[in-house]
Order: C-alpha cells, then structure tokens, then sequence
C-alpha cells in the first residue's frame, strides 16, 4: 500500500484524480462480477433442481405402469431407455435402502450408501429427497428421489442422478467472457 501511496504522491491532481477513478471502477467491475456469478449460478442450479425433480416423478410414473414388474428384460430394456431420455443415471432401491437396480451412464465416484439410505428414508417420509453431494473426483452431483408406487403401494424408491457440469460450465463461461 505504501508504494501505491508513494507513486499517487509523485503525480498531479489530474493523474492521481484518474488513478483513484480506475481503482474504484475495477472495484464496481469485480464487485459486479462476484454478484452476477452468483446470480447465475443459483439461478442455473435452481433451474436445475426443478427440472430434476419432474423428471423423476415422470420416470417414476413410467415404470409403475411398467408391466411386468420389476424382474424382467422388457423392465430393464425400459429403465436403460427411460435413463437416456432423462439424461440421468436411474437408481431403483428397495424401501430399506439396499439398491435393487442401476440403469444409464455411471456418475463418477457416486456417493456413500449412507447417503443414499437417507435419500430413501427421506423420500418414503417426504414424498421427495433432493441432495447435492461431490464425489470422490471433487464433481458435484445432483440426486433426486421419490417413491415407486405400484399397484398403489409403495415398492421401494426411484433416484435420478446427474453430474452438475451445466451448472460449472456456464460458470466459467462467465469467467471467460469477464476476462476477455
């Protein structure tokens, strides 16, 4: 500080006028920059969250009327289509937490089966869990739950899962865009 001090000391009025001018424009700039990177992110992640959870209320709904259930190749060849169509990693657990089926595109690193009995726990008591969590390689995951209803009784919990990459990518292009 003492050597800004120093150079502003050895300027005019005029000089030292436009210095402190650009200081607090770069200050109103990186302020500026710090709240809109955060308005869209939760606005992209919001956004996010919404969408995850019709869309595995949907899928939901697509496999309780799936005949036959649960055991069969025509019920796995749906759930690996209905995990394409949602973009998402399709997770079928019993009603006490023990995975049943996984179906779609692995999302690195997953998380604990802790995590994922509370998400069942969550979901039979609520209606719908909805957990942010990182994996083991540091990404941020997205996963939603809601009851598999069938014949009109609860038959364990459906999760959809996705990596949360939208929301990191729009982000840094932000930070492209600022520092271009």
């Amino acid at each position: 500080m003492k050597g800004v001090l120093a150079m502003l000391s050895g300027l005019g009025v005029r000089a030292r006028i436009f210095a402190v001018t650009l200081g607090l424009l770069w200050a109103s700039l990186l302020a500026g920059y710090q709240y809109l990177h955060h308005q869209v992110s939760s606005e992209i992640e919001q956004t996010i969250r919404d969408d995850l959870q019709i869309r595995v209320r949907l899928v939901a709904e697509r496999l309780a009327a799936a005949q036959p259930w649960p055991d069969s190749a025509q019920f796995g060849a749906l759930c690996e289509r209905l995990a394409v169509e949602a973009g998402a990693r399709i997770t079928i657990f019993a009603e006490g937490g023990g995975v049943r089926a996984d179906f779609g595109e692995s999302l690195a690193g997953g998380h604990s089966s802790e995590q994922a009995a509370g998400e069942v726990s969550s979901a039979l008591a609520r209606g719908i869990a909805v957990v942010e969590t990182t994996s083991a390689d540091g990404g941020r995951l997205l996963f939603a739950a809601v009851p598999l209803l069938v014949r009109g009784r609860v038959d364990g919990v459906i999760r959809l899962g996705i990596a949360m990459t939208s929301v990191d990518l729009a982000t840094s292009g932000l930070d492209r865009w600022v520092t271009a």
